[in-house]
């Protein structure tokens, strides 16, 4: 016996809303799911993807030389250390910051700083590069950096009117980390750019080494 007229294109409505009620029903099962597996891979996830870790670092002034100026001005007298590994202000960070006295008024100021990648943070090293040449006094004199880490940058302030000083800063990027120090030093004895970029080199190599997972 035939049904009321329209009968089959009711059903046809009916089976198509059925159908898509399903499909809604699935789609939404499946984007909870992807987004339980995302929220549980990333507890699970090292929050240090690439290379160096600054966990268990109580005390960064501890990973580098602090007495390695100490044949231009062997009395410290600051030895300060920051260690940021949530990230609270910027990106997790470390640094150590030293200072030092002499004989004849001979004074030396080093700071390293270690700035970690993480998701919400990237590092670029032309950036910081921009930011040193805006910062630093216009007579400091820049250049590349290589055979540390990724390469990097170094910059250098040598006055001509003055023997006893000189400013270096270097900057190395490497996997996740963007590894910054700035070194003065005011002494009579013989400082030049070649025992700085030695010194740098040598302060980050520590770092990397003692950083490195």
């Amino acid at each position: 016996m035939p049904g009321p007229p329209g009968s089959r294109s009711n059903v046809g409505l009916i089976i198509g809303l059925v159908v898509a009620m399903v499909v809604v029903l699935v789609l939404t099962v499946v984007g909870i799911g992807v987004v339980a597996s995302r929220s549980g891979g990333d507890d699970e996830a090292d929050p240090w993807a690439g290379d160096y870790s600054p966990e268990g670092v109580t005390n960064t002034c501890h990973l580098v030389d602090t007495t390695v100026f100490d044949p231009w001005a062997p009395d410290q007298t600051e030895l300060v250390h920051h260690e940021d590994i949530a990230g609270q202000y910027g990106g997790p960070s470390i640094d150590c910051r030293t200072t030092n006295s002499g004989p004849n008024s001979a004074y030396v100021t080093f700071k390293i700083d270690v700035a970690f990648e993480t998701d919400l943070y990237g590092l670029e090293l032309d950036r910081a590069k921009r930011s040193d040449t805006e910062i630093l006094p216009d007579d400091y004199v820049f250049g590349s950096v290589t055979g540390l880490g990724e390469g990097g940058y170094y910059g250098v302030r040598n006055p001509p009117d003055s023997d006893r000083y000189l400013g270096y800063t270097m900057a190395i990027k490497d996997s996740n980390v963007l590894v910054d120090v700035d070194v003065a030093v005011i002494s009579d004895k013989a400082f030049d750019q070649a025992e700085a970029d030695r010194i740098c080199r040598y302060q980050i190599g520590k770092i990397l080494d003692n950083l490195r997972k």
